[in-house]
Formats: structure tokens, C-alpha cells, sequence
């Protein structure tokens, strides 16, 4: 089995916290874009009953990784899973990046810096 590769390779960045959080921590990572969305059987809160989360699966498209290794894909990949009863937002990654380096991005507004501008 492949070190890099393993078969269970999500690992928790953040369980269960409130989206405002999620969104500042998001502006942190890496410029990515969402590849695949769709709704699943909420396991994010405690709520006792059923209903249903927001999964986004995240791919990251930086131009860092692409410079690096021409012909390769970055394997780096997330999954931000969030609760629609309660919005509470966890937050999986899986492998790393094929480089640290960080290309330029524009910054991002957050929902409270929106709300002031």
C-alpha cells in the first residue's frame, strides 16, 4: 500500500463549528474550487432528528502545484460537510499539497466584513 495513498485518508480540520468560523477558515486554505456538491444524511450535529448536510468536495486549482510538477495533479483534496438544520460546518482534507508555495489570490470578503462595507 502506497504511504501517501492510505485507504482512509480524510483527517478532521474542524468538527461541528459554526459557518461564520468555517468561512475564515476556508479563506485560509490554498485557492480551490468546488467540484462536486450534494446532500447526504446529516451526521455534523447531535440533533435527534433525520435531515439532510451540504457536502462540497473541494479540488484545489492553484497555479503553485502546476509549476511544480508539470504532469501531475495535485492530490490535495477536501470535504466541507454542513448541518442545514443547525449550520454547523465540518471541514475533511485529504493527502498534501505537492508544494507549500502559495500563488497570489485576490482577498476575499466574509460575510461580517460584507455586512460593514
Amino acid at each position: 500500500m502506497d504511504p501517501r495513498h492510505p485507504r482512509h485518508p480524510w483527517q478532521v480540520i474542524a468538527a461541528s463549528m459554526p459557518q461564520v468560523d468555517a468561512t475564515v477558515l476556508l479563506g485560509d486554505f490554498k485557492k480551490h474550487r468546488i467540484e462536486k456538491s450534494e446532500l447526504w444524511q446529516c451526521h455534523v450535529c447531535m440533533a435527534p432528528a433525520p435531515h439532510a448536510m451540504r457536502v462540497q468536495r473541494m479540488r484545489y486549482t492553484c497555479q503553485a502545484c502546476k509549476d511544480v510538477a508539470v504532469a501531475t495533479v495535485c492530490p490535495w483534496r477536501a470535504r466541507v460537510m454542513t448541518c442545514q438544520l443547525e449550520s454547523l460546518v465540518t471541514i475533511e482534507v485529504a493527502y498534501n499539497h505537492l508544494t507549500p508555495a502559495r500563488a497570489p489570490r485576490r482577498p476575499v470578503l466574509t460575510p461580517p466584513m460584507k455586512e460593514v462595507v
